[in-house]
């Protein structure tokens, strides 16, 4: 397979409860698209830059993490085919990565 299937941390807000408001922070979204666009690239023929704007829009909802990760898996199924299972896992894993390192500096910020 192309993606180990890494997992969420648990404990943690993303990984257990609804979206987190820094999915809305500019830095992270960028970090984000860069990753998702680079990620998409070998596995899809579709173009990686419409198509992550795409994944971005689905990530925008305002919907219960497990929701987004249903309509992830569900919407990107006639792109990804056989890889949308391990994207759509990498792609959460990514975000739970991201949403810490926003958290983090925002602790430092604040102290």
């Amino acid at each position: 397979a192309l993606y180990n299937r890494p997992r969420l941390h648990r404990g943690t807000t993303f990984a257990m409860g609804a979206a987190p408001a820094a999915l809305g922070d500019a830095a992270v979204i960028d970090s984000l698209s860069a990753w998702i666009e680079s990620t998409l690239a070998p596995i899809s023929d579709a173009d990686p830059a419409v198509l992550g704007k795409y994944v971005l829009a689905l990530l925008k909802k305002d919907e219960p993490l497990r929701v987004l990760r249903a309509n992830c898996a569900r919407e990107l199924a006639d792109f990804l085919e056989d890889q949308t299972g391990g994207f759509v896992d990498a792609l959460f894993a990514r975000i739970d990565h991201e949403i810490e390192r926003h958290d983090a500096r925002a602790a430092a910020a604040a102290a």
